[in-house]
């Protein structure tokens, strides 16, 4: 071999031996940098998860408390303080019952409008010496203007002053129709049962800590648990997003209530003053990082060794290890790609579990009604008369309605529409359904009890609870078997008001002890994947409960299952409605649209004109301002959609005209909005869409008896 040769492979030699040991320690120190950033970002990411669940727990509690409320001032409407204190007894025997079974409930309080308590699920008679006219919440309430709206307010935490417990308040102003101050509503709930709830979460996962804070940092629960009266200090980074109301976020910085560095991530409970916090400790994360340094120096140093040694040895070999660096690096992003698509697969199919049998329902009623419009088209062309074909297509539009209703009840954004129904008219047609859904092999049979009258109920969401019902029964026995549904009616005991009892019973194989109290529990099922999304039963439950009943479930492996639905009994005298009638009621005056769609507001208008009414048109709230500021302007009744363009909505107008212009009536419409609810609550009417053309001139008809509009218009 040439010298030259001898001296080229020598220095190949030196330099493949550095090369072995600098690249693995040049790729160990750019692996470790790079996932030092990447542990705290997954820390942040693991937070926001933790966050996510807590304010979804958070959020059931406030509902909870919504329900809770409802019932409390449902029990007391329109009784004066006097008479409720008079009613104590019963009152606080119904609070008591229907607060049963609630461990984050520490009380439910009624309290006039001197901070005297008036009733308790706590206590048949509250102490005479009990006040609570110095307490936070009592001064909101009775002063503040979001207290008038119809907020709630959240406290800090207090100490009882009855039992020396911890508690914190959710409360709600108390007034009459005219709006004067007629006491409180609080319902106090425990600390330490969230505290619980956060260390279940926390388990498993170390240097998670959790808190529930108020909007100006008032710790409410906490996990590690700090003592009570803590609150974040004026330079920690969360107080500024939240006092801004920002819905979420994550931030990194060190606590200013134990100095600990963490990665968090914080969300709003809804619309309420109340955040959650979860956080993972920068130690922790540090110390995960330098394990996994660790092991992958472990893995390196003996690699980078091996390396060495061979270097003296395999210069030749450099292309073929390139290529099989290459290869391996190929099929690392080929596994990626093919990890990627399975995944977009695996959310397509749960998209389109989704949203088949919705689209399946509206196409099938889009067919309905394209093909009878085509035949009106067609009938009218020849003289014949085209009413079939109009009465299908009434029928199509009032289905699809009354599905895009379920879906929008599902994700809570349309109250229920509670109706007396009188179950010996409504179980027949809905057994021949059910026996459709479950097939032959399944016997369904009903009977509903001789003194059985009507309940109180949404009419699609009972229909949806008794299929879910008929479809877990089915499931049940794969085989074949008897399905019984079973009306009932139970007289009301001490105070109790009566109901009725609705239970099915199936003779399928059963449910076993250790899963009967997480059936009801959302997206908990036991069947195989692909067969249940586990919201039947959550439906079924969350219906009964919002109608102000209960469900109870029994069952035995082997012996079959029975769910019982307990809702309201109607009064005796009450009776379901009637249908609408056909005719169109007769209006007068002038309305004012307001519409941003053209295609809505082309069809409404020429509707309310041969119903007699003036019609004047606005494209926004804007628009309507400004008509009703023209000094010759004349308006007997506003009709506005709620979700249009602009700084101002529906809404939005409604309540300045309601300042404005007090005695001008105002009837909403709607299709969707997440300000239902509030819009109900400032006493608006609110018309779905779509929306019949009787209800409808109706609607405007009663609104302008019930306020006739000044000719003036008030500035």
């Amino acid at each position: 071999m040439p010298v030259t040769a001898s001296l080229a492979a020598a220095r190949w030699s030196r330099v493949a031996l550095l090369g072995s040991i600098l690249v693995p320690a040049l790729l160990f120190v750019a692996v470790a940098h790079f996932r030092y950033g990447e542990s705290f970002k997954e820390a942040q990411h693991r937070a926001a998860l933790a966050a996510h669940v807590v304010q979804e727990h958070a959020a059931r509690v406030a509902e909870t408390n919504d329900v809770l409320a409802r019932l409390a001032l449902a029990a007391v409407a329109g009784l004066s303080n006097e008479e409720i204190a008079a009613r104590r007894t019963a009152l606080h025997q119904q609070l008591k019952a229907g607060t049963r079974g609630l461990g984050q409930l520490q009380s439910l309080w009624l309290w006039d409008e001197r901070g005297a308590p008036l009733v308790s699920s706590r206590v048949a008679v509250p102490p005479a010496w009990l006040n609570v006219a110095d307490r936070e919440y009592f001064d909101w309430a009775r002063d503040s203007a979001e207290a008038r709206e119809g907020r709630w307010f959240v406290s800090r935490p207090l100490v009882s002053r009855t039992t020396g417990e911890p508690f914190f308040d959710f409360t709600l102003r108390r007034q009459d129709a005219q709006g004067r101050f007629q006491g409180v509503l609080s319902v106090s709930l425990y600390p330490d049962y969230f505290k619980s709830f956060y260390e279940e979460i926390a388990r498993g996962q170390p240097g998670l800590s959790i808190a529930l804070l108020r909007a100006d940092g008032a710790v409410i629960a906490r996990l590690p648990a700090v003592p009570l009266g803590t609150a974040l200090q004026a330079e920690s980074r969360l107080l500024a997003p939240m006092r801004a109301g920002a819905e979420k976020g994550t931030l990194a910085g060190t606590s200013t209530i134990d100095q600990v560095p963490r990665q968090l991530a914080f969300r709003r409970v809804g619309e309420l003053p109340l955040y959650v916090v979860a956080a993972f400790d920068d130690a922790i994360v540090v110390a995960a990082w330098r394990r996994e340094m660790a092991l992958l120096a472990a893995f390196l140093l003996p690699l980078a060794l091996g390396l060495a040694a061979v270097s003296w040895r395999a210069a030749r070999g450099r292309g073929r290890e390139a290529r099989a660096v290459q290869a391996l690096q190929d099929e690392v992003r080929q596994r990626i790609r093919a990890e990627t698509a399975l995944v977009q697969a695996q959310k397509l199919e749960a998209l389109g579990h989704i949203t088949g049998g919705v689209a399946h329902d509206f196409n099938n009623l889009l067919m309905v009604v394209h093909t009878n419009n085509q035949l009106v088209r067609r009938l009218l062309a020849v003289g014949q008369s085209p009413d079939n074909a109009l009465s299908a297509i009434d029928r199509a539009v009032t289905t699809g309605a009354q599905l895009t209703r379920q879906l929008l009840t599902f994700a809570r954004r349309q109250p229920l529409q509670v109706i007396s129904i009188r179950l010996r008219d409504a179980l027949p047609p809905l057994l021949s359904l059910i026996q459709t859904s479950v097939g032959r092999p399944v016997q369904v049979s009903g009977n509903v009890g001789a003194d059985v009258g009507c309940v109180l109920a949404d009419r699609a969401e009972l229909e949806l609870a008794l299929i879910n019902l008929a479809l877990n029964a089915r499931d049940a026995m794969p085989q074949g078997g008897r399905l019984l549904v079973n009306v009932t009616r139970q007289a009301g005991g001490q105070g109790a008001s009566p109901r009725v009892a609705i239970t099915v019973s199936d003779s399928g194989s059963g449910i076993p002890a250790e899963l009967r109290d997480r059936v009801f529990e959302p997206f908990f099922t036991s069947k195989p994947p692909g067969q249940g999304t586990g919201l039947g039963l959550a439906q079924v439950y969350g219906f009964a409960t919002q109608a102000g009943g209960s469900v109870q479930l029994d069952s035995e492996p082997g012996e079959g299952t029975s769910v019982t639905i307990y809702l309201p009994a109607a009064d005796d005298s009450a009776e379901p409605p009637a249908d609408e009638p056909q005719t169109l009621p007769s209006l007068s005056g002038t309305v004012l649209l307001v519409e941003d769609n053209d295609e809505i507001a082309s069809a409404l208008a020429p509707l309310l004109q041969q119903s007699g009414a003036r019609v004047l048109r606005a494209g926004d709230a804007q628009a309507a301002l400004r008509e009703l500021a023209q000094p010759q302007a004349r308006v007997d009744v506003v009709l506005s959609d709620i979700v249009m363009p602009g700084a101002l909505n529906g809404l939005d107008l409604a309540l300045q005209l309601q300042r404005t212009h007090p005695l001008l009536p105002i009837v909403l419409m709607t299709g969707y909005t997440s300000q239902l609810h509030k819009a109900l609550s400032h006493g608006f009417q609110v018309l779905p869409k779509p929306c019949s053309p009787v209800a409808l001139c109706r609607a405007l008809a009663d609104a302008a008896h019930r306020h006739p509009a000044d000719v003036s218009v008030q500035d």
